[in-house]
């Protein structure tokens, strides 16, 4: 407490000798040790026409996408940066743009960097989607949820967990660091293609499903419960079978992690 009293007092003194030479003012908290995390909240009510496929590229944060019966697409979410400095912190917040573009087919939502390298940001999306629309996600840093959907769902992250759930169509899910968790209902000429690096894979799919199933783990275990799984070829590191009559197909891969098919 007395050295920062000390250093508040040095810097004070600072400020009236160049206030006394007629230079510059220097603002005290400009040169604290915090960190300034500054954040607002945004909202986008986005019109639709033709469109059927929304897309979203992030860097670092959180991607939450909702199905629902209306027409309409809602972007909503908080944007976030933190710098040495109260200037700076504003400047990067400014500068960090949530951008959205409407083409025939496809709705993008993509998140612009502030200019700066130096800057710390983050974007935490919640989106509302027409559950009939594909969903395609691309993101860097972050978890990634995706819920209630009636078409093909494709995401890809580096460093974070995805998270699908209610989902009626094709999911293609890769993480190299994190973990995939997917419960999905399958029809024919679908598929359920989940990898991942570093993490585990835990699939749920009704007991119903026709599709041909394939797991394989390089370090880790494959647990199958409840899945009437028949034309089994089985070693230590994969599985290998038919669910019904295999008009789906199922793909689970993890290098370090294990994976559990459950059925329901």
């Amino acid at each position: 407490m007395k050295t920062n009293n000390f250093r508040k007092l040095l810097i004070s003194l600072m400020v009236v000798s160049v206030a006394m030479m007629g230079g510059c003012v220097v603002d005290p908290d400009e040169y604290d040790d915090i960190d300034h995390s500054l954040s607002t909240d945004f909202y986008l009510n986005v019109n639709t026409r033709s469109q059927y496929r929304l897309y979203v590229d992030n860097i670092n944060g959180t991607v939450k996408i909702d199905g629902t019966s209306e027409s309409r697409l809602i972007v909503r979410g908080e944007k976030g940066v933190k710098a040495s400095t109260r200037r700076d912190a504003k400047e990067y917040l400014e500068d960090l743009e949530i951008r959205v573009d409407s083409f025939e087919d496809e709705v993008q939502v993509q998140t612009l960097p502030p200019r700066s390298r130096r800057a710390d940001f983050w974007v935490d999306y919640r989106i509302q989607v027409p559950h009939s629309w594909q969903v395609v996600v691309d993101q860097v840093n972050g978890t990634v949820q995706v819920f209630s959907t009636d078409n093909t769902v494709d995401v890809l992250v580096s460093n974070g967990d995805i998270v699908t759930s209610d989902i009626y169509g094709s999911v293609k899910a890769r993480t190299t660091n994190g973990d995939i968790e997917t419960d999905v209902r399958l029809t024919s000429g679908q598929v359920c293609d989940l990898q991942t690096t570093n993490g585990r894979i835990e699939l749920r799919v009704p007991r119903t499903t026709s599709a041909t199933f394939w797991a394989q783990v390089t370090n880790g275990i494959i647990n199958l419960l409840n899945l009437p799984l028949h034309d089994v070829t089985e070693s230590q590191r994969q599985i290998q079978g038919v669910l019904g009559d295999g008009k789906a197909a199922i793909h689970l891969q993890t290098t370090n992690g294990s994976i559990q098919a459950v059925g329901y």
